[in-house]
């Protein structure tokens, strides 16, 4: 029992081992009696591991080790959906919250934390039980581990939601160490959330750090067209990007010649231009270059993607036109996916529809509507080439489009209607069509 309770800084090797050993103890009874008077203890934090083993062995001891019949659907040792283990372990979590004005330091926090995320089902139960956890959390906040707060900033932002936390915020994405650089991502993006108008020297911060790389689309969702004072960092950054043999580069500079395409003015256009056409870059970086071309000076970079596509192997065209599309997309860039879109080729013509049922306006339904027609006309007759030679994914990419895309919605009878519709085994599968 000592060892259980003091596992903190060991492997996790050995709190298992050590939890293991507590369900084949002879005296089960004596353990959970220890376990409970440790828990009610207002100097032990009760963490989640701590509440899950007493709720486990609680049960265990009211059925004597045997699982009831019909038997839940999980071990024993894991009864997770057993109506009486969630009894349980909200009976435990209510004396838990009961108890938070008696705890002090790390117990009060950390029994907090398994408070919050383990609130009873019941809306109006886990409201009362959530407010006394919420404040502790939001005054200690700042005090808890970098992993910690980055869980709760993820996964339990409803309930921990307030501007209050703005100055905390701010704090973790000034630090730099291992750790804290970690939780940047989702720091900035609550901060983007809940005061956009503090943002932006974070996300400059962000874009000048040449190791960053937080999320793209956090990053992009600052409303500001342009960051001029980023020019200068993202030139020098993709410049020394461009030349270097280190493979991981690659990924940074994937990452700075996107912010450039969202962020960077027409100032740095020419010098852009420049290392794009007297360097060797990876396909999957130039969607940042042609988006950021394409953003100033459209009729030249036009050229330029049709040239970039023209180049390279079959198929690969997915390293490309999802990226730039998701970074720029016009009429021109509309325009160019149509014509792919009326492409013989599957993999050409699958990628266009999809592209364009996630970018296009409403006016491309008509369009992708004809193709389908067309493939009908050309591939009706001929199932088993169809499938063979995957036709049928062009096929199952067009009803897809059409009935997934987001400028515009079919109604439920279109959508069964396409669907019932496939002519190849891979759409109807896709869509469970008998």
């Amino acid at each position: 029992m000592r060892r259980f309770l003091n596992s903190e800084g060991r492997s996790g090797n050995y709190f298992a081992h050590i939890s293991s050993g507590l369900y084949i103890a002879r005296n089960r009874a004596l353990v959970l009696q220890l376990l409970e008077t440790a828990m009610r203890d207002p100097n032990t934090p009760v963490g989640s591991a701590l509440l899950g083993t007493v709720t486990k062995l609680r049960l265990l001891r009211e059925r004597n080790g045997v699982k009831t019949q019909p038997p839940v659907d999980v071990s024993t040792l894991n009864p997770f959906g057993d109506p009486r283990a969630i009894e349980i372990q909200d009976y435990y979590v209510t004396e838990l919250a009961a108890g938070l004005s008696k705890r002090t330091g790390k117990s009060q926090s950390t029994t907090a934390m398994t408070v919050l995320t383990h609130l009873p089902k019941d809306p109006q139960v886990a409201a009362v039980l959530l407010r006394e956890a919420r404040r502790i959390l939001l005054l200690e906040f700042e005090n808890l581990h970098p992993f910690d707060q980055e869980y709760l900033l993820s996964s339990y932002w409803d309930q921990l939601r307030d501007p209050a936390l703005v100055p905390v915020l701010r704090r973790m994405l000034r630090s730099h160490g291992d750790a804290d650089r970690n939780i940047h991502n989702t720091a900035l993006k609550r901060v983007l959330e809940i005061a956009p108008e503090e943002a932006r020297e974070f996300v400059l911060a962000e874009i000048r750090d040449p190791k960053s790389l937080v999320d793209f689309e956090v990053l992009r969702s600052l409303s500001d067209s342009t960051l001029p004072e980023a020019d200068l960092p993202l030139l020098q950054q993709i410049r020394r990007l461009a030349s270097s043999k280190v493979n991981f580069d690659r990924i940074y500079l994937k990452q700075k010649a996107s912010l450039a395409a969202r962020f960077a003015t027409e100032s740095i256009y020419q010098d852009l231009m420049e290392i794009y056409r007297s360097t060797q870059l990876p396909l999957e970086v130039r969607a940042g270059f042609l988006a950021y071309f394409a953003r100033y000076h459209e009729p030249e970079a036009l050229p330029l993607i049709e040239e970039a596509l023209a180049d390279i192997e079959p198929g690969q065209d997915s390293n490309l036109l999802p990226d730039l599309t998701r970074l720029y997309y016009s009429d021109g860039v509309d325009g160019l996916l149509r014509k792919r879109l009326e492409r013989d080729e599957p993999q050409k013509a699958s990628l266009a529809a999809y592209l364009i049922s996630l970018h296009g306006s409403a006016a491309d339904a008509k369009v992708i509507e004809a193709r389908l027609e067309r493939w009908r006309k050309e591939w009706g007759d001929r199932r088993v080439e169809a499938e063979s030679n995957l036709q049928g994914t062009v096929e199952r990419e067009l009803i897809t489009a059409l009935t997934r895309a987001k400028s515009w919605k079919l109604s439920p009878e279109r959508v069964k209607e396409l669907q019932q519709s496939c002519i190849t085994q891979i759409c109807r599968q896709s869509f469970h069509v008998q």
